[in-house]
């Protein structure tokens, strides 16, 4: 039995019942799982026992199922980075935009610094005013001090500098840059900056994702996150259950080809397993 199993029947001892459930009812339950393997994942990784504390800052990095993201830029640049923003939230990817997200009543200088030693990732927005501003390169200095993956994306023809040109720059329109950069959170950027619990929490977005499909006819979606599966390198084994669960309790994920055409090859990739169909139904071919 998978652990991600044990996580949904002690769950049920939990709520005093000890019946079987099917796979739409495991789904319903995934939610909850999910939290507790990132939970559990956490507190191995960081040895902590207490909740993680909340913050106040506008763009709501209490949220636990986001990534937070600092999006460094000159100010020439915000609506660009008021779109990436935008962009990189259908990742459940948390943007801090100075300027956007400071409170009137705050004091500016103290939420970029709260800001940028919250953040998870640092994106840097290098245009040919990058460099003219007092505070994006000490932004980018903070985070390669604090050794956090950091992601410049060419806005124009000027290519990284300083310490920054050890990067290999994103390019492309906003919409192809937060989809690179949920793709090498995922698993397609190998370096030691990308933490494990870093990892951990981009695949459970992911798995979090895929959940919200089941109340939604959304076949694009779909079909738009399956392109994303082959971006991952390992799944744990409860992450394993999890995705199995999912499958199995959505037929808007299971309907959309680009999942159907491609899950037994993906999940033998990702976990050394084989798989079947027994019927429309997802299984283990050897049975466990």
């Amino acid at each position: 039995m998978g652990l991600g199993t044990g996580l949904v029947n002690n769950l049920l001892v939990l709520r005093g019942s000890t019946t079987a459930l099917d796979p739409l009812e495991r789904c319903s339950l995934l939610p909850t799982v999910l939290e507790l393997i990132c939970r559990k994942q956490t507190l191995q990784e960081e040895g902590m026992e207490s909740q993680i504390t909340k913050s106040d800052t506008p763009y709501d990095p209490s949220n636990k199922g986001t990534i937070q993201a600092f999006i460094s830029y000159n100010s020439a640049d915000r609506s660009k980075a008021e779109r990436l923003k935008v962009c990189l939230e259908e990742y459940c990817i948390e943007s801090f935009v100075a300027v956007r997200d400071i409170r009137q009543s705050q004091e500016w200088q103290k939420a970029i610094e709260e800001a940028l030693f919250r953040a998870d990732i640092l994106i840097a927005l290098l245009s040919e005013d990058f460099s003219n501003s007092d505070w994006t390169d000490q932004e980018v200095g903070v985070g390669i001090g604090r050794k956090i993956p950091i992601y410049p994306i060419k806005l124009g023809s000027d290519n990284p500098h300083g310490f920054l040109q050890k990067y290999q720059a994103l390019e492309g329109n906003a919409e192809e840059c937060a989809a690179t950069i949920f793709r090498l959170l995922l698993g397609e950027d190998e370096r030691e900056v990308v933490s494990q619990i870093l990892r951990l929490r981009s695949k459970s977005v992911y798995l979090w994702q895929l959940a919200n499909l089941n109340d939604k006819r959304d076949f694009p979606t779909s079909n738009r996150l399956a392109k994303f599966l082959d971006a991952i390198q390992e799944l744990s084994n409860e992450e394993e259950q999890a995705l199995i669960d999912l499958y199995n309790g959505s037929r808007y994920i299971f309907d959309a080809n680009d999942f159907r055409q491609n899950i037994l090859s993906q999940m033998y990739r990702l976990t050394g397993h084989g798989y079947k169909f027994e019927g429309s139904i997802l299984t283990r071919a050897d049975g466990q």
